[in-house]
């Protein structure tokens, strides 16, 4: 299901608490916990206390008064690095292209940087390569793997997987 934009405002995150963010940040701990085996939580941890210190740039996305998504970004020297872009599952699409359009124009806009940087491993919509590619960003690939210490996972590896090697 597909929220109508208009009912989604756009807020500066230094306008929110960290409480806020809670039940959004508890699913999206749950995704990267569910899609990748990856432990979110000292991440979310980091988010939390930079929104309580009302010092992490970025944008909520807020439906009658609950946090539905958000984007942050931070500076480093002359980049700009998108830290982070996570929607609830039915806000995924448009709310998400419109997060990451607030987010790019304020970079876009921020005196000294001479490019913008992003490693958005949890990707909600395919909307947003049409919005990456858009902006001409370049992709490059990347490889997530990991490996189970003391599982059998490697000896029932397919040929297929063997190949990539």
């Amino acid at each position: 299901m597909c929220v109508e934009i208009h009912q989604v405002e756009i807020l500066d995150l230094r306008h929110l608490t960290a409480r806020d963010f809670e039940p959004l940040l508890q699913e999206e701990i749950e995704l990267w916990s569910k899609s990748l085996q990856w432990d979110y939580s000292a991440s979310a941890e980091l988010i939390r206390r930079f929104l309580e210190s009302r010092s992490l740039p970025g944008y909520a996305a807020v439906e009658r008064g609950r946090v539905v998504a958000y984007s942050f970004f931070v500076y480093e020297d002359h980049k700009g690095l998108i830290g982070d872009l996570f929607a609830v599952a039915d806000y995924r699409g448009p709310t998400e292209e419109r997060l990451l359009d607030h987010v790019i124009e304020t970079l876009r806009g921020s005196p000294g940087l001479e490019r913008i940087e992003a490693q958005l491993m949890m990707l909600g919509s395919p909307v947003l390569d049409v919005v990456f590619r858009r902006e001409r960003f370049q992709a490059h690939g990347r490889k997530f793997m990991h490996l189970a210490i003391g599982s059998d996972m490697g000896s029932d590896m397919g040929s297929d997987m063997r190949s990539k090697f």
